[in-house]
């Protein structure tokens, strides 16, 4: 597989997509193009659930539209 060409951003509410999570992950050992992401791990899910600082936001209907707006 060659290197891509460009990258696509997306991002998530805080808290939302945990390591672990059944949607697979990347971190420090799963973070090379083209590589298989962390596998999901239930009891990681909730270690990083349980060390969370606040609670995690999802996005709103007017905060999706800010979010979307142009500048």
């Amino acid at each position: 597989m060659s290197e891509p060409i460009a990258y696509l951003l997306t991002f998530v509410g805080y808290g939302t997509w945990l390591h672990g999570d059944e949607r697979t992950s990347t971190d420090d050992e799963h973070n090379i193009y083209g590589t298989p992401k962390a596998e999901p791990n239930v009891v990681r899910e909730h270690k990083h659930r349980e060390d969370l600082p606040g609670e995690p936001i999802t996005f709103d209907a007017a905060m999706r539209g800010a979010i979307d707006s142009d500048p």
